[in-house]
């Protein structure tokens, strides 16, 4: 990564698949900081079609409720030039965009997941830039 961009890193976690399912999988992380958005545990689940949103395969959903269908669906996975890499958003209630990029490692069943700075949103050309790094 490029020096600006590694001072804009926040966090980076590290997530091992614990259930496989049809539609998704279930991540659990052992070293999630209190102040990130992330949760202990987290799905990756294909996109199907239940919204408006396009040009994307997968979603990232948050555990912040008593049931998967109550979670949070934090962003879209999109697709970046860098196999099995996605960037994603969290959406500031001021209208600011966070940026997250996620790698998801098939082979180890893993996935990284690396937070930006609150309102840290660079352009599409920085984000594949990132997403090579990662």
């Amino acid at each position: 990564m490029e020096k600006q961009t590694i001072q804009q890193a926040r966090f980076v976690h590290l997530f091992d698949a614990v259930k496989f399912n049809k539609q998704d999988t279930i991540y659990k992380c052992k070293n999630v900081e209190n102040d990130s958005i992330v949760t202990e545990q987290v799905k990756v689940e294909r996109f199907q079609g239940y919204s408006l949103a396009y040009n994307l395969g997968l979603y990232f959903r948050l555990r912040d409720a008593s049931s998967w269908a109550k979670s949070t669906k934090l962003t879209g996975l999109f697709k970046t030039s860098t196999p099995r890499t996605f960037y994603g958003d969290a959406k500031e209630k001021d209208g600011r965009k966070t940026l997250f990029i996620f790698k998801i490692d098939e082979v180890n069943n893993t996935l990284r997941v690396v937070e930006f700075k609150k309102g840290f949103y660079p352009h599409k050309t920085v984000i594949e830039h990132i997403a090579k790094s990662v």
